[in-house]
């Protein structure tokens, strides 16, 4: 959502406002990104869902093409290459499982100044705000065995 478009957004917006039952621009905000989020997490919670789909599928690491030897034939293999990525989106599977009530206390938490910015920045406004307030804490809970153990 760049600023050339931030009129229509804004005015569309305004109509889920004022009266009985509306919403504030936050409570508009945070309903939209509740149900994209939901969405997503309906669609890559499938079994599979994140190996489906075109834009969220993780793909086996470069590393994985290089070298040579017998481990290198192994894993060049489509067989064993495509059990290896089923394996690494099943794994991603679960952290989203595990991100998801993260990202909705996140969303629940926006302010007034929060939806502004979603609205007035970037396309990916909403990514980056949700983000910063979660912190490390996201890829603590979709990667436990890899998250940095407090000192």
């Amino acid at each position: 959502v760049g600023a050339a478009s931030t009129l229509p957004i804004a005015a569309l917006l305004a109509g889920c406002a004022g009266g009985t039952g509306g919403l504030d621009l936050a409570g508009a905000i945070a309903r939209l990104l509740t149900l994209s989020s939901e969405r997503a997490f309906a669609t890559l919670l499938q079994p599979n869902g994140f190996y489906d789909s075109q834009v969220a599928r993780i793909a086996m690491p470069p590393q994985f093409a290089r070298g040579s030897g017998l481990l290198q034939t192994v894993l060049s293999s489509a067989a064993v290459r495509d059990r290896l990525q089923r394996s690494l989106n099943g794994i991603a599977r679960s952290g989203a499982e595990r991100a998801a009530p993260l990202i909705a206390d996140s969303i629940r938490t926006l302010t007034v100044a929060d939806a502004l910015s979603i609205v007035r920045g970037a396309p990916d406004a909403a990514t980056r705000l949700l983000e910063g307030q979660m912190g490390t804490g996201l890829i603590g809970a979709m990667f436990p065995a890899i998250s940095p153990v407090p000192i």
